[in-house]
């Protein structure tokens, strides 16, 4: 929160993965975990002090690579709209930020592609703020082919194998969260000591949850 700034428990805005069973460490004041807490997921890029608010990728726009592919972010407070090439990395993701907009004043409140046009339309306003509708567009001469609008709407599937093997594995062992049986546990205890965060976190919440209802 704005109001944590320059105290030890402040975090930045940040990117997150949000899987399931993940833990942040989001709490009031100072209950917050801190980002480097063993419990606590990683986030995927730290953006920094601001105040977000929407968020949408650029598939349905009509900008040239890389901007189809980009996560575009909000920033109320100091008038700017971020821009971040998401890529696989292990079982999650990461991404590189960059300023995409900026004016003073911009208090960006959401943001849409829109399909019909291809353009990005913002609206800013709030705490008694006039309200304005800004659309941004490409005037460029490039044309986006149906090719490159399969390749923007999956990105991150076109990473090496081993990324996308790590990305099935969590979503397997994710999907054993809802079954029973000791079976279950023995199959994913191994793996609470796999090298990568996000697998140890889907495992670990494998057999937790499962432990109460199981007799081993």
């Amino acid at each position: 929160m704005e109001f944590d700034i320059g105290t030890p428990r402040y975090r930045p805005t940040r990117i997150c993965h949000v899987v399931i069973g993940g833990e942040f460490g989001w709490r009031n004041g100072s209950g917050k975990w801190p980002a480097y807490s063993p419990d606590s997921l990683p986030s995927t890029a730290d953006i920094g002090p601001g105040s977000p608010t929407g968020v949408t990728f650029g598939y349905d726009t009509k900008f040239p690579e890389p901007y189809r592919s980009m996560l575009f972010l909000c920033d109320w407070s100091y008038g700017r709209i971020d821009m971040a090439n998401v890529s696989r990395s292990g079982a999650s993701y990461k991404a590189q930020h960059r300023l995409f907009a900026a004016r003073a004043p911009l208090p960006v409140v959401d943001i849409v592609a829109n399909p019909r046009d291809g353009a990005l339309y913002l609206m800013t306003g709030g705490r008694n703020v006039q309200w304005h509708v800004y659309r941004i567009r490409y005037e460029g001469s490039h044309v986006v082919s149906d090719t490159e609008s399969t390749k923007s709407e999956h990105p991150a599937r076109r990473q090496p194998a081993a990324e996308s093997h790590l990305h099935e594995f969590r979503r397997m062992l994710e999907g054993l969260h809802q079954q029973s049986g000791a079976y279950v546990v023995d199959g994913v205890w191994p793996y609470l000591g796999h090298s990568d965060r996000h697998i140890r976190t889907a495992t670990f919440d494998s057999p937790l949850g499962l432990l109460s209802n199981t007799r081993l």
